[in-house]
């Protein structure tokens, strides 16, 4: 089960905008990652 994140470019989207995607992604894979341990022990 490998995440995959698609993301779709257009003209109006801002820098701002991006970061805010990309950083509620890594948010995702570090609370998968906090699970699977938890889910170990």
């Amino acid at each position: 089960d490998i995440p995959v994140m698609t993301i779709f470019l257009d003209e109006m989207m801002g820098k701002a905008g991006m970061q805010t995607r990309l950083e509620a992604f890594v948010d995702l894979l570090s609370q998968r990652r906090e699970y699977k341990l938890a889910k170990v022990l």
